[in-house]
């Protein structure tokens, strides 16, 4: 659509108030409020001020005069007064010509009354205009004229905009189209030329270059895209412009330059050419001096430390002002003055707070440790990342070519196929930058590089490198030529032509189990709790369950076509491993008829405990079967319940505690099978040591009750006078061997102990350990907080 159909169709306008302007429905409303009056026609003359300037149809005209013959005048006519007692019309000029055509033929007289309504002069030029834009649609040529009428009032585009219903920058489109060149437009009146062809030209405000374009265009030339290519032939553009680009539109503005924009097209052009040339001349001498100029920057060294030695502060006292990373955060390692007396030392972080680092914190991760260091580099240096950052994109040794240095500090560096800004002065995670001369291969590991050099032997102490592991990190980082040296290449050949790897007892016994834990745990976070399920609360209706009772509702899957309940399982340590599913049962017509007996363990084989219900009470009970814990939960409410899988000895107290928030009894009220209930019975669940530990001992009380039983039937047996001599040599060699029998009772005793000491030190140091980690991972969400 034109820029003009707007007002040619009025239908289709969008208007700033409306479909039609406040102004405008002001006066149609006085114009409805008006008393009609009746003039002759004798007195009627056409108005300059109709915006109607175009010649009339006669075949119109004349249906138009019979329709008046017929019923006469329906529609007043908008009149004004004029000098010598005349009425000039404003609105109804094709009804006077019929009028005065029907007087010409006889048919009516020249006293002929007319319906009238008679508006002051200021008024006629908007009635008109407004008008005949709602009925006949107007040429684009009286339109124009209309608008320059206006203009002519003293009224601007803003005015004129709110006068019609128009927005002011379709008025300003307008205004420079009746600006055009009086050839132009007189073509537009004879319908030579179109609106589009007309604002193509509109491009320039100069009347003679118009007149010029449109003479000398022939045939297509003459399409609106062609003449404005040709307007604009001698204009910068903004748009694609290069040196633009490299000076900067900003810039450009900020120095005095103007643009001009078409008003249809809205691409903007520079006007001021020269002084876009200059601005961009003074840049590339900036460019030029920063190319033979050098930048010295700040970068990261990491120290090469051992785990070890940074699991004490006298270690950590050796890197003492240095900087630590830890979770992409970077801190300035601090000693306070008490650092070892307390074992801490302080983590202090950009904005100055301190964070206190423990040396058990320490050891169970591994914190690398940088030194500042600087490099001087210029323009065409080969640089390498120092450490990968998957979010920015980095790669370890990944070698990159300094392109451009700015005066405030940073770098542009480009890899041939994208450039990326470092700013080591101002952001610490671009520090991790070095020469790029050359490395090892391992040291190139994630990267890779056009050129390798391979030394391949099989003697001294060369051999040892010739596997296929080290073959493979060799060859893998080439890109575009390798070169391999050996001293024996068929040899070496041979060699790294072995798998030499070998799976750890990790990889073969527990890497199966560590998929199915984190397969149950990932199904166990995505379920939805029984109470959000339809079945979920029916069944619990059913069987009694609260809301307290831990457990989820599981989708039929194709796997699994049952639906089912599952609830966690933790291994003894407390540690999650998966859960425990158990089938939801249904009768023949599909009624709910509980879960099944038995489970389906969807986790791990370590898990030994499966949490059925927290505690309310501060007391936990632990039962054999999903069954007793039902009773056990119906029985008391409040009373938390864990079911124990696989181990016959109790578990430990405080991973139940601490799963449950309830303690153990010290008699567990549960005995639902007589075996397991037999065997919790001999141990007692709150001591520390484990039940191995108290079965050894009670061995060891046995045994010392048994030979104090024996030694005293010796003294106190009664031996005939005849055989008191063989009586007494047999007491003399059941003592001996009794001794012999208390000196290795007393050696396995000793044994014993020992061994158990041994199992309660690993077993605490265990239980040390997972409380560290714990520490360690609330340390971990506080920094990451």
């Amino acid at each position: 659509m034109s820029t003009l159909e707007t007002i040619i169709n009025p239908k289709q306008r969008k208007a700033k108030k409306g479909t039609k302007s406040a102004q405008a429905d002001a006066i149609y409303q006085a114009l409805d409020s008006m008393e009609a009056h009746v003039l002759p026609l004798s007195v009627l003359v056409q108005s300059e001020l109709n915006v109607r300037k175009r010649p009339i149809d006669e075949k119109t005209l004349s249906e138009l005069a019979d329709s008046i013959q017929a019923v006469g005048v329906l529609q007043n006519l908008v009149v004004y007064p004029m000098d010598n007692d005349v009425y000039g019309v404003a609105a109804g000029q094709r009804r006077l010509l019929a009028l005065q055509q029907l007087v010409t033929k006889g048919h009516l007289a020249s006293s002929f009354p007319v319906p009238v309504k008679v508006v002051s002069e200021s008024d006629a030029l908007i009635i008109s205009l407004t008008e005949n834009s709602q009925r006949e649609a107007m040429h684009p040529a009286d339109q124009l004229h209309a608008f320059i009428e206006l203009q002519k009032t003293g009224k601007n585009a803003s005015e004129i905009g709110d006068l019609l219903g128009f927005s002011t920058h379709h008025v300003k489109k307008c205004l420079r189209l009746a600006n055009m060149a009086p050839e132009l437009l007189a073509e537009l009146d004879a319908d030579n030329i179109t609106l589009d062809q007309l604002q193509a030209l509109a491009g320039t405000p100069d009347h003679d270059r118009q007149v010029m374009v449109w003479n000398n265009a022939i045939g297509w030339k003459k399409e609106p895209r062609y003449l404005r290519e040709a307007i604009e032939e001698s204009k910068t553009p903004v748009e694609n412009n290069r040196l633009v680009n490299f000076v900067g539109l900003n810039a450009y503005e900020q120095a005095g330059g103007t643009l001009e924009i078409d008003l249809f097209t809205e691409a903007g052009f520079i006007e001021n050419a020269p002084l876009l040339e200059k601005l961009a001349l003074d840049n590339l001498t900036v460019c030029a001096e920063l190319l033979t100029g050098e930048l010295r920057v700040p970068v990261w060294v990491q120290e090469k430390t051992h785990q070890a030695a940074l699991n004490s502060v006298e270690g950590f006292a050796e890197h003492a002002g240095k900087v630590v990373l830890i979770h992409d955060r970077y801190y300035t390692l601090q000693l306070t003055p008490t650092a070892k007396a307390d074992g801490i030392v302080q983590l202090i972080d950009d904005t100055g707070n301190a964070h206190p680092l423990s040396a058990f914190e320490s050891s169970l991760r591994d914190i690398p440790v940088y030194r500042q260091e600087h490099r001087t580099i210029s323009v065409g240096e080969t640089l390498n990342f120092t450490r990968t950052d998957k979010e920015r994109g980095r790669v370890t040794n990944s070698q990159w070519t300094v392109t451009t240095l700015d005066d405030d500090g940073k770098v542009w560096v480009s890899n041939g196929h994208e450039t990326r800004q470092l700013d080591p002065q101002g952001d610490k995670a671009d520090r991790h930058i070095d020469y790029g001369y050359a490395g090892t291969a391992h040291k190139a590991q994630g990267a890779s590089s056009p050129y390798v050099i391979l030394l391949g032997g099989v003697t001294d102490g060369r051999k040892f490198l010739a596997s296929q592991r080290d073959a493979y990190v060799g060859l893998s980082r080439t890109k575009t030529h390798v070169q391999v040296y050996s001293d024996d290449l068929g040899k070496w050949t041979q060699r790294i032509g072995r798998q030499n790897t070998r799976k750890t007892a990790h990889d073969l016994l527990l890497s199966a189990q560590d998929r199915a834990s984190r397969t149950g745990l990932q199904l166990w976070e995505t379920a939805l709790p029984l109470t959000e399920t339809a079945v979920g609360r029916a069944l619990s209706r059913d069987m009694g369950l609260d809301a307290s009772v831990q457990a989820k509702f599981i989708y039929a899957s194709k796997k699994y076509p049952t639906p089912s309940v599952a609830w966690p399982v933790f291994d003894a340590h407390g540690k999650a491993q998966g859960m425990m599913l158990y089938d939801i049962l249904r009768s023949d017509e599909g009624h709910l008829q509980g879960l099944a007996a038995k489970g389906r363990l969807l986790g791990s084989d370590q898990a030994q405990l499966m949490v059925f219900k927290g505690s309310q009470n501060g007391q936990t009970r632990v039962v054999d079967s999903l069954a007793a814990a039902q009773q056990a939960a119906q029985a008391d409410p409040q009373v938390g319940v864990v079911v124990q899988l696989q181990s016959a000895s109790p578990p430990n107290p405080y991973i139940v505690a601490r799963l449950t928030d309830g303690q153990v009894p010290t008699q567990n009220v549960d005995t639902a099978t007589t075996a397991a209930g037999a065997i919790k019975g001999q141990f007692d669940p709150l001591s520390l040591k484990t039940p191995q530990e108290q079965a050894a001992e009670r061995a060891i009380e046995q045994e010392a009750a048994a030979l104090r039983q024996e030694r005293e039937a010796v003294n106190t047996a009664v031996i005939p006078d005849e055989s008191v001599a063989f009586g007494r040599e047999m007491a003399r060699e059941r003592h001996d061997l009794s001794e012999q029998d208390e000196k290795a009772r007393q050696a396995k005793a000793h044994e014993l102990e020992v061994a158990t000491e041994f199992i309660k030190s690993t077993q605490q140091r265990d239980q040390l350990r997972q409380q560290e980690k714990e520490i360690l991972i609330d340390k971990d969400r506080e920094y990451g907080d």
